[in-house]
């Protein structure tokens, strides 16, 4: 019998590249990309460090409690223990001219470094990677740096040293946010205030016709702003807070028909781009709020506990599930932690309606498309208060339905793999969009 060996470069996590906004010069930006360590040497290293914080511990294999983690080895049938370490411990990263490229951070299985990407004019565009090449579509060009580009439909670098971005696609100025879609048949799917369909072979940038409620207006030209839910191989899913009392408008695009639907429910909250699995019926996305609670930034609502979350959309019954994915904790570890709204009748503008991070939701597995990757940000508590800097969290997990389960509709639950936080350079302020490598 033939046994197939996979080599250790196909059982990796795709690394995850970062862009995060700098606020030290106008409009200028980091980056940086989260990869897997090495299972040789290093691994072996990290098994005896990973022994000693076992030996510790007051008992093996156990479940989540306090700051302990349960993390899956290579392995998943071997358990070891993570410690969190408390963000006052964490060490900061002093400065972004520094000469190591490798930052500190808290993560058994990861590592985080700088990468050197020129400096684009460009804000507020999607990001994909794609063969190693990094897009960027659409934006706003940034006049201040007094720069006359053309032909700025969308730029592509080749990942390397000496690269430089090539241009391409017509002028294309409107803004676009997030990450962007590579469909199966290779196309770049990327959203904003118009939406866009990228041909990286031919080059073509198309817009995509105005999606409902928008074409039912009396002005065609008027943009919203508009978010990346979902791509399956039939259907682009976007939403727009154009709903009743703050809530969200989801619409669908079908790819061979050319045509939107928009005969889904309202919901609530900010979303990331989602992953499509259980062919093709089951939308998972980080998201703010539950979705079909009252919006967090509704003018009137009742006092209750909000839980950002991994939650799960039933695309054939048009519905999201009650409950989100089981497994991922809400404490600031893993997920955004829980907090009450209060009952406002108007909610003055400086109000803080809660934690304010961006959340992302990427496919890393190569061999497995059910290993999936949080990431979120908040502020960095940093010696000198007048220091921005940004702290990055980000958790690796198995997605199945939940064992013995006898629902038509199975819950879902996250076998956690790993976590890391790390604090990155000095004057980063806001993670801007990041993508998983294909």
């Amino acid at each position: 019998m033939a046994i197939a060996i996979l080599s250790d470069e196909s059982c990796r996590d795709r690394p995850i590249y970062v862009r995060v906004s700098c606020c030290r010069d106008n409009n200028s930006y980091c980056w940086y990309v989260i990869e897997e360590k090495p299972w040789g040497a290093e691994s072996s290293s990290l098994s005896l460090s990973s022994s000693s914080a076992q030996s510790s511990s007051s008992s093996d294999n156990e479940e989540e409690d306090g700051n302990n983690v349960i993390r899956a080895c290579k392995s998943e049938s071997d358990l070891t223990r993570l410690i969190s370490i408390p963000y006052s411990e964490l060490r900061y990263n002093s400065s972004l001219d520094g000469n190591n490229d490798i930052l500190d951070c808290e993560s058994e299985s990861d590592t985080i470094r700088r990468i050197s990407i020129p400096d684009s004019n460009l804000r507020y565009n999607s990001l994909a990677v794609l063969d190693s090449h990094i897009y960027l579509i659409g934006g706003d060009i940034d006049t201040e740096k007094n720069e006359d580009e053309k032909n700025i439909g969308y730029r592509h670098l080749k990942l390397g040293k000496s690269s430089q971005w090539q241009f391409g696609g017509g002028n294309l100025s409107y803004e676009q946010y997030g990450v962007a879609a590579v469909g199966h048949d290779g196309s770049i799917y990327s959203v904003g205030c118009n939406q866009y369909r990228l041909s990286p072979d031919t080059g073509i940038l198309e817009k995509l016709p105005l999606p409902p409620p928008l074409n039912r207006g009396s002005n065609p030209d008027v943009l919203c702003e508009s978010h990346l839910l979902a791509l399956t191989k039939e259907k682009l899913f976007i939403y727009m807070n154009l709903g009743p009392d703050d809530s969200n408008i989801m619409v669908s695009y079908d790819l061979g028909t050319k045509q939107w639907d928009d005969c889904y429910p309202y919901f609530s909250g900010k979303w990331s781009t989602g992953v499509v699995l259980y062919n093709d019926r089951y939308l998972f996305s980080f998201g703010s709020q539950a979705p079909m609670s009252p919006a967090v930034t509704a003018r009137r609502k009742p006092v209750r506990l909000v839980v950002p979350g991994v939650y799960v959309f039933d695309i054939q019954e048009r519905r999201w599930l009650d409950e989100p994915v089981k497994g991922l904790r809400t404490d600031g570890t893993v997920l955004p932690y829980c907090f009450e709204t209060h009952d406002y009748e108007a909610i003055p503008d400086d109000y803080n309606c809660g934690p304010l991070y961006s959340p992302y939701l990427l496919q890393i597995g190569k061999q497995n498309d059910h290993k999936l990757a949080l990431l979120w940000e908040c502020q960095y508590e940093h010696p000198d208060p007048s220091v921005a800097q940004c702290l990055l969290i980000w958790s690796k997990f198995i997605l199945n339905p939940a064992p013995s389960s006898s629902d038509p509709i199975p819950p879902f639950y996250a076998s956690s793999l790993t976590t890391g936080r790390c604090a990155l350079d000095e004057w980063t302020d806001e993670l801007f969009s990041c993508a998983a490598g294909l």
